[in-house]
């Protein structure tokens, strides 16, 4: 197993309140990929099952891959209902699955937090001839509003703030591994409603913050709730948008 740099143990039980992938998004992709009943998706860092479950809904089997224990767990009580998925430790760089054996590769937020080469490699070996590579991120729109409000007010207590390769093209990126025959990039916008509490208790399982924090993680997400709490409205509404990045293996 490779060595894991991004622990999401301590936010594993946060994790569920955050925002589903578009559903619009997910059905653009099963179209073009041609997934039916018997297809095979090999969800590579698949966390509590956000995309595991989307693919499931299509009656898709998948096989979600997580290196962690406690998201594996979370995902395995999440996904209960779902026979169409199975659980495997692993990670994306070392899935330890059968050769040839999925029509897709799927990485949901988990592509820009694993060795891309390595995990490029693994996808090819598992992935049959002519299969799919699938990366997918939400992204909240940081433009408007509260999430505006909350941006600015991360960036004033952290310098230099960023959310890294999640929020960058990767389009010449996976046109230039020579692997793909096509890259197609998709993009859907939505809005989420949550509950104050739900909002709050989503922050605590936001990796890149709490990386870029250090000891001042806990104190940062205080000042969120804060800013949260001071909302007239019981319901937050939260613009975000799924974009993906599929691309057909030569």
């Amino acid at each position: 197993m490779p060595e894991i740099t991004w622990d999401y143990t301590d936010l594993a039980s946060s994790y569920h309140k955050r925002a589903p992938y578009s559903p619009r998004l997910i059905e653009k992709v099963v179209k073009k990929a041609e997934l039916h009943e018997k297809s095979v998706v090999c969800d590579m860092g698949a966390g509590t099952g956000f995309l595991s479950r989307e693919f499931a809904k299509k009656g898709v089997s998948v096989n979600a891959i997580e290196p962690n224990q406690q998201m594996r767990e979370q995902g395995q009580l999440q996904c209960g209902h779902w026979p169409h998925i199975n659980w495997f430790k692993g990670a994306a760089e070392n899935s330890q699955q059968p050769d040839n054996s999925a029509d897709l590769i799927s990485f949901g937020s988990s592509f820009n937090v694993v060795d891309k080469e390595l995990a490029l490699r693994e996808s090819l070996r598992v992935c049959k001839s002519g299969g799919w590579f699938l990366a997918v991120w939400n992204h909240r729109d940081l433009t408007q509003g509260l999430q505006a409000q909350i941006e600015g007010y991360i960036n004033s207590k952290i310098v230099d703030y960023r959310y890294g390769t999640r929020r960058q093209d990767h389009t010449d990126y996976l046109i230039e591994t020579g692997l793909f025959s096509e890259v197609k990039v998709y993009k859907e916008e939505f809005l989420f409603k949550q509950t104050q509490d739900d909002v709050i208790q989503a922050w605590y399982s936001h990796a890149t913050l709490q990386r870029q924090a250090g000891p001042k993680y806990i104190d940062i997400l205080k000042g969120i709730e804060n800013i949260i709490r001071k909302q007239t409205n019981a319901i937050i509404t939260t613009p975000f948008y799924s974009q993906a990045w599929l691309a057909q293996f030569k």
